[in-house]
């Protein structure tokens, strides 16, 4: 369950009266916990070890549950590419810089397509831009 679902949760049980401050801050703290402490559990094995991949496995395998493609290694392919990839443009203030930005962008579609290709699934251009647009936020 994505982190974000669990604290509307805990605070709507709070408001709720379903749950004391001090329970609410608690539960609140250990999902601040889980967050910036991650588990490997949930997450290929070609990717345990390498936070930055791990970011980009979930905004591909995000868009991939509304299909119901439950195989992980095109999401392990295009999280390990995207880091290899990203290697090549981090220039100084790339965060900023629309042409970087631009560029970067057409290079993730590049290899959506390419690994869409590889594992035989269709992907529809929406899908493209929306992991296209996660990626570069956890990318920023």
């Amino acid at each position: 369950m994505r982190f974000s679902k669990v604290l509307e949760e805990v605070i709507e049980a709070y408001h709720q009266g379903r749950l004391l401050a001090l329970e609410a801050l608690e539960k609140i703290k250990d999902i601040s916990t889980r967050l910036v402490t991650p588990t490997d559990y949930e997450i290929p094995y070609d990717l345990i070890g390498n936070d930055v991949a791990r970011r980009y496995y979930g905004c591909f395998q995000e868009g991939m549950a509304e299909y119901g493609v439950q195989d992980e290694r095109p999401g392990t392919d295009i999280a390990l590419r995207i880091v290899d990839k990203s290697a090549e443009h981090k220039i100084r203030d790339w965060s900023t810089n629309e042409d970087a930005i631009t560029k970067i962008r057409g290079e993730i579609d590049d290899m959506l397509f390419e690994v869409a290709e590889e594992h035989g699934l269709e992907l529809p251009l929406d899908d493209h831009d929306a992991i296209i647009d996660r990626c570069i936020e956890r990318w920023l």
